[in-house]
């Protein structure tokens, strides 16, 4: 079923302007369904999940599966470089490589098809090589799995288009992620949408009181598993005290009790090394605050990587989420002055006799 050209023909320019998405590609053999995704896999289950959307409540995350031959890449948006065919990638450290959309996409044997909600482009965050390396995997039999709620944005317009099962059911999925999986079910690549990151920090509790900070899962083109953990974790020591300094000077000046901030760090792989952190995104309302967060995490170990031979050099973006308060003491009263004894009049001298 094809879709107009004028909704799906995005220029350069409208396509960076697109809020995409945090990545975590897998870099280790991770396997699907570690989500608590309710799996569709039957007509009968999509009809049932379009139903279930169109009541109140709470959302369902659901997931679909795109089989191999189903679905393509389409262009790559390589940083500020037009579009480019995926099998004839230019030169460029990294970008967005979008999955063909101009087409729906074909789930449980024909009997339904998927499109983004809003005709929103889907993508993955990767760089020349990486973008290759999934063209291949998708070339030898990968297929494509999708994350999606209905309902989350809201609930005005059509969710779906129910058919009967000689028909095609259509789907307006509120994207949430995507997956691309090799043969047996290995997750080649991962892709969370800013739909799935908010609804995660909507739920995280910052443990603690006070200023104080919590990093999110990093993400970029490649991010080994140790490095995101090292990162994570970091809040429990001098990190998560040079933060909560961080915070605590920010309200001072200004900055929001709830803020975050995502930082770009550049990693020497081979050492793990952090070589420069600069502030990508500042949603804290301070400056100073922002620029501080990202000199605290300069000061992360990250393991080395010793299988690494070259100087490559990895790019990631950290999140930062910032709460928290300055509590300050309520102000003692005002000691009374102590009261002065009450002077005794003066006796008169007895008369001598």
């Amino acid at each position: 079923m094809c879709r107009s050209a004028a909704f799906t023909r995005l220029s350069s320019a409208a396509l960076l302007g697109v809020a995409l998405f945090g990545a975590s590609l897998a870099a280790a053999a991770t396997y699907a369904h570690a989500d608590d995704a309710v799996e569709l896999a039957d007509i009968a289950s999509v009809q049932r999940a379009c139903r279930e959307s169109m009541g109140a409540g709470e959302r369902s995350l659901y997931a679909v599966t795109v089989p191999a031959g189903q679905w393509r890449f389409g262009s790559m948006q390589l940083n500020d470089i037009a579009n480019s065919d995926a099998t004839s990638v230019a030169p460029a450290e990294s970008g967005t490589l979008f999955v063909d959309t101009q087409h729906n996409l074909r789930i449980v044997g024909g009997h339904a098809e998927v499109l983004p909600a809003g005709l929103e482009p889907i993508g993955f965050t990767v760089s020349r090589e990486r973008a290759r390396l999934l063209e291949r995997a998708r070339t030898e039999g990968a297929s494509l799995r999708l994350g999606f709620f209905l309902g989350m944005d809201g609930r005005d317009g059509t969710l779906c288009v129910v058919r009967s099962t000689a028909a095609v059911t259509l789907v307006r999925a509120e994207v949430a992620f995507m997956e691309i999986l090799a043969t047996g079910g290995r997750v080649v690549a991962r892709e969370d949408t800013e739909r799935l990151r908010s609804l995660r920090d909507d739920a995280e509790i910052v443990a603690g009181d006070g200023p104080r900070a919590a990093i999110g899962t990093p993400y970029g083109s490649v991010v080994p598993p140790s490095w995101a953990a090292a990162l994570v974790a970091a809040p429990r020591g001098a990190v998560g005290r040079a933060l909560s300094v961080c915070h605590a000077s920010g309200l001072e000046h200004g900055a929001a009790s709830d803020g975050s901030v995502v930082v770009r760090l550049e990693v020497l792989a081979r050492s793990g090394a952090i070589r420069a952190a600069e502030v990508e995104i500042a949603a804290n309302g301070d400056d100073e605050e922002a620029q501080c967060v990202a000199r605290a995490l300069r000061s992360v170990s990250l393991p080395s990587m010793s299988d690494v031979r070259d100087d490559r050099v990895l790019t990631l973006s950290v999140p930062v989420r910032l709460v928290g308060e300055i509590v300050r003491a309520a102000p003692r009263p005002a000691a009374r002055p102590a009261a002065r004894p009450a002077a005794r009049p003066a006796q008169s001298a007895a008369p001598r006799s």
